[in-house]
């Protein structure tokens, strides 16, 4: 091999070196990264939980919030959540199909308000103990005040999420008009 092909070689391979560095502080540090898979991973552990009463982990979650929020407009649940308008009205779309909850017109004819049916307020009487089940899991396995530090931690980095560096800080009063 010549010296100059070696030389190539050398920055080649320093190059992949540096490549392949900084990428796995990605996956070894990166925030969104770990707090995407740290979701998902829990996300699937409730989801085989509440596979047998044919509801997700998501959809269980938005039962909730129906239910803490009854006759909520769209854009209140939305908020709720942190959830856009088509994200909200996606995720309801299975909902309503199974009729788990009610739409009617509100006051605001333009607006819809949400509730739960009937069959959506036994099935999340079904899914409480399951779900409670999974909470304790993880508390247990972690210890309650690591799970109260790690709580504290997601509110942080969802108070930091708000606004991205660099850019203007909205206005809470923008926010609600």
């Amino acid at each position: 091999m010549s010296l100059k092909t070696e030389k190539k070689k050398t920055c080649a391979d320093r190059s992949r070196s540096e490549r392949v560095e900084k990428y796995r502080e990605i996956a070894s540090f990166g925030v969104c990264y770990n707090v995407q898979k740290a979701a998902r991973l829990i996300s699937n552990f409730h989801d085989r939980l509440l596979r047998p009463l044919g509801l997700r982990s998501s959809q269980f979650a938005l039962l909730s919030y129906i239910h803490l929020l009854p006759d909520a407009s769209l854009e209140e649940l939305a908020q709720a959540m942190s959830l856009d308008g088509t994200t909200i009205t996606r995720r309801l779309a299975p909902l309503k199909t199974e009729g788990w909850i009610l739409e009617k017109r509100g006051a605001d004819r333009r607006k819809k308000e949400i509730r739960l049916s009937p069959r959506g307020e036994k099935l999340l009487k079904k899914a409480y103990p399951v779900w409670k089940s999974a909470q304790r899991h993880f508390i247990q396995g972690m210890g309650r005040d690591e799970w109260r530090a790690l709580k504290r931690e997601l509110e942080a980095l969802n108070r930091l999420s708000e606004s991205p560096p660099g850019a203007p800080r909205e206005n809470k009063s923008e926010r609600s008009s």
